[in-house]
């Protein structure tokens, strides 16, 4: 792939023992445009020494951003699931699936730096990887104009440091707050993300396996 560039890998997806998606990343992280390249994806035919059987089209959804350390700004076939502590875990925008004709055996995937793609082989095979837009489902949101957590003061109070009383500083939104104040609430936050990751990364072993 690429003429075996480590920055520009390629995985077939075989279902049925035969090739039904193909995954292509470009890890270069290049806005000029100077490292985008095409991935050129056949099956057999040429010096294989196999019967050409590419199909006469592709389907592609992209993983897009600026750039490989974007951390919010990052679309899949065109949607996001928004800003830091924006999402309610729903992908919004309008789908880009991307139709690629294969001339010659030939299908021509652009790739650009950075980005991914899944290239799907059939319509049946993209549908089976595509959600229903027609599923309903609930989910609760807020309409607070920023993130707001709930605690109980009284066992604030009952566990540990000044019982409430003398507070250092203020963590509401605009109040002033103390350096001591300050790196306690970033700590906590960063002990929550761990802990958030760690959950997830722990529910998604348990749906894999």
């Amino acid at each position: 792939m690429n003429n075996g560039n480590q920055f520009t890998p390629g995985y077939a997806i075989y279902e049925e023992g035969r090739p039904a998606r193909v995954a292509l990343i470009n890890f270069v992280d290049d806005p000029t445009g100077g490292h985008d390249y095409t991935a050129q994806i056949q099956v057999g035919g040429g010096q294989t020494g196999l019967p050409a059987v590419s199909p006469p089209r592709v389907w592609v959804k992209y993983l897009a951003s600026d750039t490989v350390s974007e951390k919010w700004n990052i679309t899949w076939a065109g949607q996001t699931m928004g800003g830091q502590f924006q999402s309610d875990g729903r992908f919004y925008g309008e789908v880009n699936v991307v139709t690629i004709d294969c001339v010659n055996n030939v299908c021509p995937v652009p790739m650009k730096a950075p980005s991914a793609a899944l290239v799907f082989f059939s319509e049946k095979v993209l549908a089976s990887s595509s959600p229903n837009p027609n599923q309903n489902l609930a989910f609760t949101t807020s309409t607070l104009d920023r993130e707001v957590a709930t605690i109980n003061w009284e066992q604030v109070k009952s566990s540990n440091g000044r019982n409430g009383q003398a507070p250092l500083g203020s963590t509401s939104h605009g109040g002033s707050v103390s350096g001591a104040a300050a790196a306690a609430e970033v700590g906590i936050s960063k002990m929550s993300s761990w802990t958030l990751g760690g959950l997830l990364f722990a529910g998604a072993l348990l749906f894999a396996l």
